[in-house]
């Protein structure tokens, strides 16, 4: 049986179709780690494909809780 692609540009809709089972995704793992609708694919390897980038506000970026919050993983 073949199957047809679907692409989606926004991260939001491809959660919400592996979500609707349309097929398997590849997210995050903050995103599908944290929805008990979705597992990982056995076997598959976890690997850096992008960076995340923080934006604040100039007045902001240096205090104690931005850094912390970025180092502790809560954002």
């Amino acid at each position: 049986m073949a199957s047809t692609p679907i692409r989606f540009a926004e991260m939001r809709s491809q959660l919400e179709a592996a979500r609707a089972g349309m097929g398997i995704s590849l997210l995050p793992c903050f995103l599908g780690d944290a929805d008990p609708m979705l597992v990982r694919v056995p076997g598959s390897p976890v690997s850096h494909i992008g960076d995340v980038w923080l934006l604040t506000h100039g007045d902001t970026r240096r205090t104690k809780v931005s850094a912390q919050k970025w180092t502790s993983g809560s954002l």
